[in-house]
């Protein structure tokens, strides 16, 4: 994440600043929650083919143990994304312990992304 620039991501639907400023929001967001999060699917492929982001929106992970470690539910995951950072929940799939995924607007540049939670085998 760390190594993203604004001149290595490039789109045609949203400006690349867009794309940084989602996944800075993202971070910090889920850093203060002690979450730790990973791009994944399609984000994490294009950005590994061609060095950067070509889809319409972004894919990443976070894994249930993490969750569930710090007590989020369903509700309180997402309101405390809405409430304390500004996401704006597009629609949600799945139950909390299997299958789960929120998509949500970036603050500010409201890039789509989508929140994928991770479960053990």
């Amino acid at each position: 994440f760390y190594g993203l620039t604004l001149s290595s991501i490039k789109n045609e639907h949203y400006p690349m600043e867009s794309y940084t400023r989602c996944l800075v929001s993202v971070h910090q967001a889920l850093d203060s929650l002690a979450i730790p999060w990973f791009l994944t699917f399609g984000s994490a492929l294009m950005y590994w083919r061609s060095n950067n982001f070509l889809s319409n929106d972004m894919d990443i992970g976070i894994f249930y143990k993490d969750l569930k470690a710090r007590n989020f539910n369903d509700k309180i995951f997402v309101s405390t994304m809405k409430e304390k950072f500004n996401f704006t929940l597009r629609n949600h799939y799945g139950e909390m312990n299997h299958g789960k995924e929120w998509s949500f607007a970036c603050p500010k540049s409201n890039v789509p992304i989508d929140v994928f939670v991770f479960y053990p085998f």
